[in-house]
């Protein structure tokens, strides 16, 4: 595989078929398709070496989609078929046909908290860095969750942190992380943020519910959960703050703001690209954009799976329906295509290329690979050139 391969761009699925893809098991057709094939052995090895790295790497985050599931472990069938009843509000068809029924707008923020922090990094020239608080609009979308969501105060607050030139607002790249990845000190070295903001650009790195700062116990404990109900909830929380975000920016004079998501953040920056168009840019790196297939992926927990959901009557098409309200492939892209990348790593088995693969005939726009595992990218040099062609390209310039 050559640096920064870019595989041939596929028609797009026509308008209106969004919802076949819950039945027609388009994973079975994806799983075969292969990335380029790396002919260097030296990299093969080195690459085989990150993807057993990336499946112990990803166990963590089995235990952690059960752990976070107290209360379907503890009462089993009995809490399982409990839950469907409420199951089936995500199920609604007005949420399915249109992702603006499902994701209210938020208001631009209010009460925000401007302080200048201390970093490890310094930052370069006269620019300033600075931690940003303002409380989340965000109101469960199901109305017999409110209270129940809302009982955890630490998570209805915003937390991002905002890398800034003195010369006024430039052109701001919104970062956001993965899962059990929301400190700023883990993110500003995996997003590089050091040499974005020397290229010229604002950066500012958000904390999704429940990490970072928002964390009770464990940074992105509570966000996983085998209730379908929460897990769609703190979606919807996750992008009204990502769009209440981008409005601040824009409020406070940013010229365009571009989006870029990692991991699960990979997978609310395709999102957010079907809910809200005023984003100059989406990148979603090592993306799923099927959380059903990617629990089904995740061993152990995977194997168990398909028992539970056969105790309710369920499969993994119902498993796809219920969960369709938040997932990209539902819903019609907003950006021009060229205003797309997707990027996606050759070797991870957390997040199994075939995600990708789904995204970019959705998408119909090109898909960039890289070599390595899930948490372990080798070719930095080459996607750096290849994203400052993609900027320049947009206009996305300083």
């Amino acid at each position: 595989m050559t640096e920064g391969s870019v595989l041939p761009i596929r028609t797009a699925r026509p308008a209106g078929k969004a919802t076949v893809w819950t039945r027609r098991y388009d994973v079975d057709v994806a799983r075969s398709a292969q990335c380029p094939p790396d002919t260097s052995t030296a990299r093969c090895t080195i690459a085989g070496l990150t993807d057993a790295l990336g499946r112990v790497l990803a166990l963590p985050v089995s235990a952690l989609l059960v752990a976070g599931s107290p209360d379907v472990l503890t009462n089993g069938l009995v809490a399982g078929r409990r839950l469907v009843d409420r199951w089936a509000f995500y199920a609604d068809p007005a949420y399915l046909a249109d992702a603006s029924a499902f994701f209210a707008e938020p208001p631009v923020p209010s009460d925000v908290d401007v302080s200048r922090t201390r970093h490890l990094l310094a930052t370069p020239g006269k620019g300033t860095v600075t931690d940003v608080r303002y409380p989340s609009t965000f109101v469960p979308v199901n109305p017999a969750l409110r209270d129940e969501y809302l009982a955890d105060v630490r998570n209805r607050t915003v937390h991002a942190r905002w890398w800034r030139h003195a010369e006024g607002p430039r052109p701001t790249i919104v970062c956001v992380h993965g899962l059990q990845a929301g400190y700023h000190v883990i993110n500003v070295e995996f997003f590089d943020v050091r040499r974005l903001y020397v290229d010229g650009y604002d950066v500012v790195l958000i904390q999704l519910p429940y990490h970072g700062a928002r964390a009770t116990l464990i940074d992105g404990w509570s966000y996983l959960s085998l209730d379908m109900a929460h897990l769609a909830e703190v979606i919807a929380h996750s992008i009204s703050d990502i769009r209440s975000l981008i409005s601040l920016l824009l409020d406070r004079g940013a010229p365009q703001v571009g989006i870029k998501g990692v991991s699960l953040g990979g997978y609310l920056t395709a999102l957010l690209a079907s809910v809200d168009p005023r984003p100059a840019f989406a990148i979603p790196v090592a993306a799923p954009v099927s959380l059903a297939d990617l629990v089904t992926d995740l061993f152990p927990f995977g194997r168990v799976l398909p028992r539970m959901l056969s105790t309710i009557g369920w499969d993994i098409a119902d498993l796809r329906r219920h969960m369709a309200c938040h997932t990209p492939l539902q819903h019609p892209v907003l950006l021009d295509r060229d205003r797309l990348m997707i990027v996606a790593a050759s070797q991870d088995s957390l997040v199994k290329p075939y995600h990708s693969s789904l995204l970019r005939e959705h998408w119909a726009t090109e898909i960039v690979w890289r070599r390595g595992s899930h948490q372990i990218h080798l070719d930095r040099a080459a996607y750096e050139r290849r994203l400052a062609e993609f900027l320049e390209s947009i206009g996305f310039m300083p």
